[in-house]
């Protein structure tokens, strides 16, 4: 993990999570809880080091959300060390994207949750990021044209299912659409 310049990162609260849940286990793998709950019984505190790495190239997402989630619904969030990349940094295959220092049963039960939004916002920003060069190479000529396009707004609306990504030329007050599915 290269280091990074600190920055701020996004306060939890605005993520609105269901804490309670999330420490109960409810949308963890059972043997995630079953873990933790061997561990709590045995009175062993194991520490680990965990290490989060994509296998490909992408750009990073829900990294600000995955620390929102160890620090509210851990048990135990002093007892963590973390250290992250940050939200939209490009990632290289087996690159650490975000490491996790501390006792395993304070933490075990939220790996499901903390690596489904890392997938999910990851491969949202990597489709996106995908669009916005593909869009941008078919049409070279429009970004340097002087006039023509004096400044482009891109606005992101999340769906259920889908999200669109909108162009608006401000100069013609028109803009271009792409619907992009995700899985």
């Amino acid at each position: 993990m290269t280091p990074t310049p600190r920055r701020p990162r996004l306060d939890p609260s605005i993520f609105h999570l269901p804490v309670e849940r999330m420490r109960e286990g409810y949308y963890s793998d059972k043997y995630f809880v079953r873990a933790r709950e061997l561990l709590r019984k045995d009175r062993h505190r194991p520490r680990v080091t965990m290490q989060v790495f994509g296998k490909s190239h992408a750009s990073l997402g829900g990294i600000d959300e995955a620390i929102a989630i160890l620090k509210l619904c851990s048990d135990g969030w002093d007892e963590l060390v973390v250290h992250a990349l940050y939200d939209g940094e490009e990632i290289d295959p087996w690159e650490t994207v975000l490491l996790i220092e501390g006792p395993y049963d304070a933490f075990a039960n939220l790996e499901t949750v903390y690596l489904g939004v890392l997938a999910r916002r990851t491969r949202v920003g990597t489709n996106t990021r995908r669009v916005v060069e593909a869009e941008l190479a078919d049409y070279p000529q429009c970004l340097h044209r002087e006039g023509f396009i004096q400044f482009v707004e891109i606005y992101f609306v999340f769906l259920p299912s889908s999200f669109v990504l909108l162009y608006h030329q401000l100069t013609r007050n028109s803009g271009l659409a792409v619907v992009l599915q995700y899985e």
